[in-house]
């Protein structure tokens, strides 16, 4: 699925106007002197990791300005920056080097903007009543259409196709080329929030209800109607119901039909992105207070607050929820509800900060700070002297924070491993190479585990017929039989070729005269080939003599490269032909002890 982007993103537009009150233009620069105050201690010390925080570049401006939180580009930070003279608001897209900080390229605007949106190699940017693909390596214009009055809630890209809602009209223009897929009026909507893009599906709010178009060709699939005119927001997706909140109520919408599975009062809900957030089985929105609500049944699970507060700017890891209240930041628990901790920061907006990595990145009056998740401790901060602090967010590897003076602070942050070891290491668990490196020792696992299983054990072979089992076959000269031996990795079983009794071991011929008693044939060593629990097969040695088997043990060695080496040199004596046997077999058996009966598949052949 495909969502519109997460609202720490985004802030209201009002905001700007706490920018400065003169045109200027944008000048980067490396960081030389910074205003920074390195309090409190690293969340871990472990050697050869990043632990603390370091300011990597600062952008400012040569007078008062508002710097809005940028986008992510292959190689850059795409921001916008609002000025103003003679009372009148311009705007400039500014692209900075994610490494240096430095101007990349920048590009004026002639009307209103908002912030910008990227995608493939493209940043989309509203300028004016119009809507502008610029291209994120140098700048310039890709193309450029009419799209009607937008704010920040109004635009998303996604899947190839850029989705605009202005003035009652919904329009798909293709992200690359700028044509127009499809354009759907909706009558008597002209207050249109949204919209949230899925696999299928266009979902909006709007004045008196939520409207799902098909994502393909624009054509409404289907309306849900709110009591009293409530204005709606549409927030998420999630295990097939569309999730929503409006002035005085959280919703769960059947996304195929538009039917209402839950309907949750909660009042002085404001239909806004920076109210709640949605996780996989809870929705927590701050309206008359906090409340943490079921998805899938539409239940409270539990409210904190109330009493006149107002909170703002939910954000939450899934451990804890946080939001600003008054002056301060407060963090509860996810699951209860109960209070973890509360930190004064000195003025608290919609646009405070977030967390990320055991970490809470909330910006005040006078600074920034770097917050344990967990206990509230204060890790690091970035003091703004005789400024005051705007917005916060983090953007990949850096927490980004502005002031109302326009200078945006790039600061790299620490490693996850000593902030957030235990999420960073799920997160790895659960990525592809993750998942791969785990099937892989899985895998091994297994294999040991099959191994000592099988492996022999004292007594583990007690019950277990060894020796000669049973003849698999033969011909004139040699016959194949099927043995039950000890080896190290337990009992095996394995089949031996070898010369018939009464053959002339030198001509290999039926002798002429057979005796019953008397004296035979020095004997000739026969091949064995196990296969089994061994990863490859081995060779082994047998004798062919006469006398008694204690004899026979004390005349041919035991060790199974001894046995082969003595064949060998017993062959090579031999007169006229080779009479050594040679066989090819391949046999599966069941190893285990006790076992009665075996599978196998064996051919053999000796010459």
């Amino acid at each position: 699925m495909v969502s519109r982007e997460t609202s720490r993103r985004t802030f209201l537009l009002g905001a700007g106007g706490l920018g400065g009150a003169s045109r200027s233009a944008a000048d980067t620069r490396a960081v030389g002197t910074t205003r920074v105050s390195a309090t409190g201690q690293p969340a871990v010390g472990v050697p050869g990791i990043d632990t603390d925080h370091r300011v990597r570049w600062t952008f400012e401006t040569d007078a008062a300005a508002t710097v809005y939180p940028p986008v992510r580009t292959r190689e850059a930070l795409v921001t916008l920056v609002r000025s103003r003279s003679d009372g009148e608001s311009q705007y400039e897209v500014c692209a900075l080097d994610a490494e240096t900080g430095q101007t990349r390229w920048r590009r004026e605007l002639d009307g209103r903007s908002t912030f910008p949106k990227a995608a493939d190699g493209l940043v989309y940017v509203v300028d004016g009543e119009r809507l502008r693909a610029l291209d994120a390596n140098d700048g310039s214009d890709r193309w450029r259409v009419a799209t009607g009055n937008l704010d920040y809630r109004n635009v998303v890209v996604g899947d190839g196709a850029v989705v605009t809602a202005a003035d009652g009209r919904v329009t798909a223009t293709d992200a690359a080329q700028g044509g127009e897929l499809w354009t759907t009026e909706l009558d008597g909507e002209d207050r249109l929030a949204g919209p949230l893009l899925d696999d299928e599906r266009v979902y909006l709010g709007g004045t008196g209800g939520y409207y799902a178009l098909g994502r393909e060709d624009g054509r409404q699939r289907w309306v849900a109607r709110t009591p009293e005119e409530e204005r709606t927001w549409a927030a998420e997706v999630r295990d097939g119901l569309l999730v929503g909140w409006s002035d005085e109520a959280v919703y769960g919408l059947r996304v195929g039909d538009g039917t209402r599975r839950w309907r949750t009062p909660h009042e002085r809900l404001p239909p806004h992105p920076a109210m709640g957030t949605v996780t996989a089985d809870t929705v927590f929105v701050w309206g008359q207070s906090l409340a943490a609500i079921d998805v899938r049944t539409g239940e409270k699970r539990w409210t904190f607050g109330g009493d006149g507060d107002r909170g703002h700017g939910v954000e939450t890891d899934g451990d804890g929820v946080y939001f600003s209240v008054g002056d301060g930041l407060v963090a509860v628990d996810a699951e209860s509800g109960r209070e973890r901790w509360r930190a004064d920061t000195g003025s608290g907006n919609n646009y405070w900060g977030t967390v990320r990595d055991g970490l809470v990145y909330a910006v005040g009056r006078t600074g920034t700070a770097a917050i344990d998740a967990g206990s509230g401790d204060e890790r690091w901060r970035l003091d703004f002297a005789d400024d005051r602090g705007l917005w916060a967010d983090v953007v990949g590897d850096l927490a980004l924070v502005a002031t109302q003076s326009g200078t945006l602070y790039a600061v790299d942050r620490p490693s996850p491993l000593a902030t957030a070891p235990l999420a960073a290491a799920g997160r790895f668990a659960t990525s592809p190479s993750g998942l791969g490196l785990f099937g892989l020792l899985g895998a091994g696992l297994l294999g040991v585990g099959y191994r000592r299983a099988t492996r022999e054990t004292p007594g583990s072979d007690s019950g277990a017929e060894f020796g000669r089992l049973d003849r698999l076959g033969g011909g004139p000269v040699t016959e194949t039989y099927r043995e039950r031996v000890r080896t190290p990795d337990g009992p095996t079983l394995v089949a031996e070729t070898r010369v018939r009794d009464g053959v002339d071991t030198e001509t290999r011929r039926p002798s002429p005269t057979p005796s019953s008693g008397g004296p035979t044939s020095p004997g000739r060593p026969t091949a064995s080939f196990r296969f089994g629990n061994s990863t490859s097969a081995r060779t082994a040695t047998r004798f062919r003599g006469s006398g008694p088997p204690s004899s026979r043990a004390g005349r041919w060695p035991t060790h199974g490269r001894s046995r082969t080496a003595s064949a060998s040199k017993s062959s090579r004596a031999s007169p006229g032909r080779s009479t050594r046997p040679t066989a090819r077999a391949r046999h599966t058996a069941d190893s285990r002890p006790g076992t009665s009966s075996a599978r196998r598949r064996t051919r053999a052949s000796a010459t």
